[in-house]
């Protein structure tokens, strides 16, 4: 019996691990590159893991800023020059121009027709018609541009806060020549009682045509601005109506006692020039000391202000009055700004808010506006404990 044949015993072959090769099957290259492809890891330092680097955003603690949305008010507007102010001006404005050279030059005739100082208080009255004139127009044709009444960072309140400075221009303007028509009257006193027999001719120490004829024309011209004057009177003190009225009542005494033929005297003609010249003086200072309380940037009625802070304190849903700040930038305009501190839920916060508006609105009132209300804009800061 055959034994079965025996399958012929294969060798051991041992297995050998090979280094890689330098390309890959399909010949491309075994690079770091490529192995990032490969493994589709991005190892930019942003977005690593593990430990990050100096460069990493953990690390960049100055961010650039985010973008913010523009001002809602420019720095500055344009300011018309003074051939884009004349370009404007309507035939009303024109001709308002060239009547205040007509009150200079009045001015000038009537200073020289004679000696008596009725007829220099005349005169003074006179320029200071011709300047409000100017004033008026200057306001009217500025307020046609948008510099005047918008707000800019340069200009928080607008260009219209300048007429303040050339109001405050005015009211000196008046204080010097109120002095200065007191001064006058002084002399002439020490000079008629120094001398008996100038006192007994100094009545006619004025030719009486010249005389006659100079204090009509200021009649004249004051009572035709008197009756066309329609300008918007921004202030009770600067009222142009005021101003001309000055001139028209003395003048119009002054020609109704010439054409009776009635002799003025020098007692006359001084108790006229010391009566403008009083006026020009209350006016002017009034003018100015309002005037100077604005450009400090506070409020001219203490005795409001006042009140209208014992009125917040004395509501007893208010535990505090941490400050007030009550002022007026400009004739038609008032800022408030009051930080309290109350106990409660919102909708009694709203309520307390509502009553303060209403007391600041009631009892702080504003001495211009001449009847018109101001445009209050108030800011309430509600502290909640």
């Amino acid at each position: 019996m055959q034994s079965p044949q025996k399958s012929p015993q294969q060798p051991f072959t041992s297995i050998k691990f090979q280094e890689p090769s330098r390309y890959n099957s399909n010949g491309e290259s075994n690079s770091p590159s490529s192995v990032k492809k490969l493994l589709n890891v991005d190892t930019r330092p942003s977005h690593r893991k593990g430990h990050h680097h100096r460069h990493s955003l953990s690390h960049q603690y100055f961010l650039p800023p985010k973008n913010r949305k523009p001002l809602s008010f420019p720095a500055t507007y344009p300011i018309p020059t003074i051939a884009e102010s004349f370009s404007i001006l309507t035939w009303r404005q024109r001709l308002k121009l060239s009547s205040s050279i007509l009150f200079f030059l009045a001015a000038v005739f009537v200073f020289l027709s004679g000696d008596a100082t009725v007829l220099l208080s005349l005169s003074c009255s006179l320029i200071v018609e011709g300047v409000l004139i100017i004033l008026n127009v200057w306001r009217e044709t500025l307020d046609c541009f948008v510099v005047w009444r918008r707000t800019s960072l340069r200009y928080p309140f607008g260009l219209q806060q300048v007429e303040l400075l050339a109001d405050f221009a005015f009211s000196i303007l008046l204080l010097f020549l109120g002095l200065n028509l007191l001064k006058e009257p002084a002399e002439h006193a020490i000079e008629d009682w120094g001398n008996i027999e100038h006192l007994e001719h100094s009545g006619a120490e004025v030719a009486y045509i010249r005389s006659t004829f100079s204090i009509l024309i200021a009649l004249l011209l004051s009572g035709t601005a008197l009756l066309f004057d329609h300008s918007h009177m921004h202030s009770q003190r600067l009222d142009s109506r005021f101003f001309h009225g000055l001139t028209l009542v003395p003048s119009l005494i002054l020609f109704v006692l010439k054409s009776l033929g009635v002799q003025v005297g020098s007692l006359l003609s001084h108790i006229f020039a010391i009566s403008i010249a009083v006026t020009a003086v209350i006016a002017g200072f009034s003018i100015a000391k309002s005037l100077s309380m604005l450009l400090l940037l506070t409020y001219s009625n203490k005795d409001k202000v006042f009140q209208c802070i014992s009125l917040i304190k004395e509501d007893s849903r208010i535990e505090q009055l941490n400050s007030a700040t009550i002022w007026q930038p400009h004739y038609n305009m008032c800022i408030a700004n009051i930080c309290i501190t109350v106990r409660g839920s919102e909708r009694e916060q709203l309520s307390i808010r509502e009553d303060v508006m209403k007391i600041i609105q009631k009892t702080v009132g504003s001495i211009f506006g001449a009847g018109v209300q101001p445009k209050w804009e108030i800011t309430i800061d509600i502290q909640r404990i």
